[in-house]
């Protein structure tokens, strides 16, 4: 057992676990040599004080620990410090490196005992060659360590650091562009000395590399319709560039006969640091074709993905393992649509007597009110010069679930919009306004309302150019 201190045997010791014990000529020699294991070294030189100074480095020998050639064995040594000590001088050096990109893994090999506790992964670059080139090469930023003192650490490439390596086309995808060089400050021996920098010029290549051979997986997927977000959780980084929107399908059920598939320019929201989660936003087009069947995406329990395999790749060209339609996925979390539709624009047919008005998402037509409309001479019908009238009826014609509404206007409110005269009179004498009752969407949520403050022109307006026609006198 070896001691720091002979007053104080009970701190800083350390019984040699293994070993292997020669002597200098023969068997039988009364000098043994001992060959510390790696694991006795490291302990040693892990130590807070043993091993440090002539004084720090006492020993005690068990009744037993040595037999003689007559088989007597040594008694309980006293506490006694070395004839001679050589402190440790050696200088810390990387000596190799292995990086798996199957898991994110580095393994650094030194020739010396570390304390891993000092390792700061920002000392660390990846680079594609012995000489640094522009835009190929990468400096860790939050990787870590939970190794223990040791001649070898493994460091975990944090998810980030892991996603921008991968997301370097030209380092780190085999062997021969896997270079690693390090600052002095990346990590110290035990004593606090720092490692000797590798430096850019003299850059170590890996001595083994292990690409990616595992394919990504779907994880999971939420459905966000208020905000009309798909976020895609995978199980690894993958190359956003390479999805195939158009491969991606919605269910109302599984084995659905009547998939929803996305529309090819359905953008990319973002993309999390790590490279995992994706988010889409879809498209107007593709929500109100959710929107318009009342059995589909209303709750997570009717919310489902199919995915094609080979729709997006991983870094290292893995492709995505597809889920099938009998097989597919439910939503994780699904978010429900809580924003009430906008009357986004309208069109206006004078000599028809007709209103097009259109919706920003599918509507509930038999919630749909006209008499909830005002028309307007001036944008504030509140003004007191303003004139203004509210629908007394009015006959519509719409799908039962759609965006649109043709509104024929009733006789009575033609004939009472031509006695004002005001109201129509030209582009710019038009306006309309409706109250929260107009109409609710397929959540029942009920339309924003226009105000009375701020009435909204037509887009297109076409005036009364019918002459009339005397029907009948008496």
């Amino acid at each position: 057992t070896l001691y720091a201190d002979c007053d104080n045997l009970s701190f800083d010791n350390y019984l040699l676990q293994g070993g292997i014990f020669t002597s200098d000529t023969n068997l039988r020699s009364s000098l043994l040599i001992a060959n510390l294991t790696m694991m006795d070294l490291t302990a040693i030189k892990s130590a807070s004080l043993l091993g440090r100074t002539r004084s720090t480095s006492n020993l005690i020998l068990s009744q037993g620990a040595v037999i003689d050639v007559a088989s007597n064995e040594i008694l309980l040594t006293n506490c006694t410090s070395p004839l001679l000590f050589v402190r440790d001088t050696n200088l810390l050096q990387l000596v190799s490196f292995t990086l798996d990109m199957n898991i994110g893994l580095f393994n650094l090999s030194f020739n010396d005992v570390v304390a891993s506790n000092t390792f700061t992964g920002s000392g660390v670059t990846i680079q594609s060659s012995i000489v640094r080139t522009p835009d190929a090469f990468y400096t860790l930023t939050s990787s870590t360590t939970t190794s223990l003192n040791g001649f070898v650490i493994i460091v975990d490439l944090a998810p980030n650091d892991f996603f921008n390596v991968k997301n370097k086309i030209n380092i780190a995808t085999s062997i021969d562009n896997s270079y690693l060089t390090l600052l002095a400050s990346t990590i110290d021996d035990p004593l606090g000395q720092d490692i000797l920098a590798i430096t850019d010029g003299n850059a170590l290549k890996a001595s083994l590399f292990i690409p990616d051979a595992i394919s990504p997986t779907l994880n999971s997927f939420t459905f966000d319709l208020d905000q009309g977000l798909m976020i895609l959780t995978f199980s690894e980084a993958i190359n956003s560039s390479t999805l195939l929107v158009e491969q991606i399908f919605l269910l109302e059920e599984l084995s659905s006969l009547m998939p929803l598939q996305l529309n090819s320019r359905t953008p990319i929201a973002s993309i999390s640091d790590d490279g995992t989660i994706l988010t889409l936003s879809l498209l107007n087009s593709d929500l109100n074709s959710i929107k318009q069947r009342p059995d589909f995406g209303t709750m997570r329990t009717n919310i489902f993905i199919s995915i094609l395999t080979g729709s997006v790749l991983d870094f290292f060209a893995n492709q995505l393992i597809g889920i099938d339609t009998s097989s597919a996925q439910q939503a994780f979390v699904f978010n429900n649509d809580f924003t009430g539709p906008l009357l986004s624009s309208y069109d206006v047919d004078l000599d028809s007597g007709i209103l097009y008005i259109y919706f920003s998402e599918v509507i509930n037509s038999t919630t749909f009110n006209p008499t909830a409309i005002t028309l307007s001479d001036s944008s504030n019908s509140s003004d007191i010069l303003a004139h203004s009238h509210t629908l007394l009826s009015g006959g519509f014609q719409l799908d039962l679930y759609t965006n649109f509404v043709s509104l024929q206007l009733s006789t009575e409110d033609i004939l009472y919009l031509q006695l004002l005269r005001t109201i129509g009179s030209d582009p710019t004498s038009f306006f309309l306004s409706h109250t929260s009752n107009l109409v609710s969407d397929m959540n029942n949520i009920n339309v924003i309302a226009i105000s009375p403050f701020s009435g909204l022109i037509p887009d297109l307006f076409i005036p009364d150019t019918t002459n009339p026609i005397l029907i009948q006198w008496s």
